[in-house]
């Protein structure tokens, strides 16, 4: 088994043993995803690494305990990540993954493709595995590695042909929320401009679908309720400061998304990449 969890003999270790080695009890999994965990300590201080710091924490939040959960359940179990720097895998499958083809700019998505198409068996998740990661905390390195993932996302899905089985049709019911979403958000600001602004034609067009009470209704209010639940969840009132910059990051990341579809046919990459400076601080795990 390989473990790229924490370092060995740390304490960390023990509660990533006590929480994920549970889960290969299941001979079925081949896999385990631990619950990536934003490391605040070592976020530099300012406005800006505040910011982006608790937009990704607040995502890893509310897609592990939303999304990841019901995508490794065992009786539908098709998650499309198990993220590289938090996973546990049998060494008996390693051999045959293919880890890191040609042409990919990151591997954790396909070798988590890998394991469905080969039929090698089930993915596991435990929120007690803790993966402590430091995030981007500057718009630079933060707009590069969103548009790093959404290329590897997107490379991943052009290498593996549909088939007829669960994992393809989780596969397509994430990938089209994802460009709905995506359109959707991206749009957002052109139309909340065009229903603000007196341009006749336009106004009375898109009035005819929406309205500012819509938008806010079902867009606003969800964003600000799903973030005070993450801050009462896990008991951090910080994410509330951050809140009214969350809505503009999602549209952001769902720009860069939908600008890395076509590149996925076009762009080709060795692997490697340049990774930002890393920080010390405590492991917060």
């Amino acid at each position: 088994m390989t473990s790229t969890l924490v370092p060995r003999g740390s304490r960390a270790e023990v509660l990533v043993r006590e929480a994920a080695l549970p889960e290969f009890d299941d001979p079925e999994v081949v896999a385990v995803a631990g619950c990536a965990v934003t490391d605040w300590r070592s976020s530099r201080r300012g406005a800006t690494g505040f910011v982006l710091t608790a937009h990704r924490s607040r995502t890893y939040a509310l897609l592990q305990r939303l999304l990841k959960f019901g995508q490794t359940w065992h009786r539908t179990n098709a998650t499309h990540i198990v993220p590289g720097f938090a996973s546990l895998y049998r060494g008996r499958v390693l051999p045959s993954i293919d880890i890191n083809p040609p042409g990919l700019v990151i591997e954790d998505f396909n070798m988590t493709f890998e394991v469905y198409r080969r039929r090698l068996g089930k993915v596991g998740f435990s929120l007690g595995a803790r993966a402590v990661t430091q995030d981007p905390d500057t718009w630079r390195d933060y707009v590069r590695q969103v548009r790093r993932w959404a290329l590897g996302f997107w490379q991943t899905v052009r290498r593996f042909r549909p088939r007829w089985d669960l994992f393809t049709a989780m596969l397509a019911a994430y990938v089209g929320e994802l460009v709905l979403a995506g359109v959707l958000l991206v749009s957002l600001p052109l139309l909340v401009l065009v229903l603000v602004l007196p341009v006749p034609v336009l106004h009375d067009l898109v009035a005819g679908y929406f309205s500012l009470g819509t938008v806010g209704l079902g867009v606003v209010l969800p964003d600000v309720l799903l973030t005070v639940l993450v801050a009462a969840v896990e008991r951090r009132p910080r994410y509330l400061l951050a809140a009214p910059f969350f809505l503009p990051l999602r549209i952001v990341d769902a720009a860069i998304a939908l600008a890395a579809i076509p590149l996925a046919w076009r762009a080709r990459s060795t692997g490697r990449w340049k990774s930002p400076v890393r920080r010390g601080a405590e492991s917060a795990a």
